[in-house]
């Protein structure tokens, strides 16, 4: 049957406590490194769109504003093509704005008016300004907005209208409006940063991809977006699109009611934090075999005078069963509680082995004594003294008889 000994239950018990601590330690610190990754993906997204939603809301009401500039500076004399001072206005919001045109459309009468002076009616060229996309909006909304990106059929990029309604004392009079390009703002999106393979694109307020590096998705509803899509300005979701689940956040364009969303793949992500989940696990598997190697052997050795102590006290009580001659002292040379032990214990044994020693002349002085009594001889007494005080005793009683049998009979018995 197996006996374990202390110091193996020691041991035991002190590694297995270790171990327990690290696993639980180590799994609470990768739960929580593998949250805090998630957590920095979700935010670095959202913080992502809302960046460049907010780049591009600055960027195109930098362009309405000054639209709104030369509405507030437009005259309400003379509304005509001809009116050399609408031109020099719209001229100068040209300048100002960087814009590639600036153009008026009149109420009135549907003239089309442009900074250049070059102009275009119903008459000449069959052209009504009423009629278009981005007069009609201006019309419907009351005040400075932004027409859905469209592609420029003389340029064939990408562009859209700012446009500004020309009121005055709550009479529209015309709209001020002008096309600019979106280089900027599709390599502000279509460059974003992300990493893992992610990327942005812009979405319009009904759902319709409006800019994305896949060109097969333009003017179609995004459908990842309407799976994560609430009544909030920005939000993170999860999407699915064939079983593959996409991580996506938006962030709303509130002078456009666009959406910039970032998209992910879940996949690709996780597999890099699991990658950084298992180098930390197996770093915590290597610290701890490391740490219970270490504490096995120091206390091997920290424990080693135990074994030195039970061969010592074997040795002994062989020696006090008289299974052994001599005692052999504790040789254990520690200063620590094993050490003093050992010194105390070496002590008490070099006093009883002492007193077994005299004892045992005692012993060897009585069958003397006796061996003479057994050949008649009375004049002898027993003079060697016992450590204990019942040999003692012992001894003062034959003593006493040897002495009264010598004074009753003779000293010599055969005499």
């Amino acid at each position: 049957m197996f006996k374990s000994s202390i110091k193996t239950k020691l041991l035991f018990l002190l590694l297995f406590s270790v171990s327990c601590s690290f696993v639980i330690l180590g799994y609470y610190n990768t739960h929580n490194a593998y949250t805090a990754q998630n957590n920095l993906i979700i935010q670095k997204e959202l913080e992502l769109s809302k960046q460049t939603s907010k780049f591009i809301n600055s960027y195109l009401q930098a362009k309405i504003d000054i639209v709104k500039a030369v509405e507030e500076e437009m005259s309400v004399n003379n509304l005509t093509v001809n009116n050399k001072n609408i031109i020099d206005k719209l001229l100068l919001g040209k300048k100002a704005g960087r814009f590639v045109d600036l153009y008026i459309g009149f109420e009135e009468n549907g003239d089309f008016l442009t900074s250049s002076g070059d102009f275009l009616n119903i008459k000449k060229d069959n052209f009504d300004a009423r009629g278009r996309p981005w007069y009609k909006k201006a019309v419907l909304l009351k005040k400075a907005g932004v027409t859905k990106p469209y592609i420029d059929v003389t340029t064939k990029k990408l562009v859209v209208t700012v446009f500004t309604p020309f009121i005055r004392n709550g009479k529209l009079l015309g709209v001020i409006g002008s096309d600019i390009f979106l280089d900027t703002v599709v390599d502000s999106i279509l460059n974003v940063n992300i990493g893992y393979g992610g990327f942005a694109y812009l979405v319009a307020n009904d759902g319709i991809t409006l800019i994305h590096k896949n060109k097969n998705m333009l003017s179609s509803k995004n459908k990842l977006f309407a799976q994560i899509r609430i009544n909030e300005d920005e939000h993170f979701g999860i999407a699915k699109s064939n079983e593959i689940e996409k991580l996506l956040a938006y962030s709303k364009i509130p002078i456009t009611n666009w959406y910039l969303v970032i998209e992910l793949d879940k996949d690709t992500i996780f597999i890099e934090i699991n990658n950084n989940i298992i180098k930390d696990i197996i770093l915590y598997i290597v610290l701890l075999v490391i740490i219970l190697v270490i504490l096995y052997y120091a206390l091997i050795k920290i424990l080693a005078p135990l074994k030195l102590l039970e061969d010592g006290l074997d040795l002994f009580f062989k020696y006090l069963k008289g299974e052994q001659e001599d005692i052999k002292q504790l040789d254990i040379q520690t200063s620590d509680e094993f050490g003093k032990m050992a010194n105390i214990i070496n002590e008490e044994m070099l006093l009883i082995s002492k007193n077994i020693e005299q004892d045992k002349i005692l012993i060897e002085d009585v069958k003397s004594i006796v061996n003479n009594v057994k050949d008649g001889k009375l004049g002898f007494q027993v003079n060697e003294n016992a450590s204990t005080s019942s040999l003692n005793e012992l001894k003062h009683i034959l003593n006493d008889m040897i002495k009264t049998l010598s004074k009753n009979v003779d000293k010599d018995i055969n005499t």
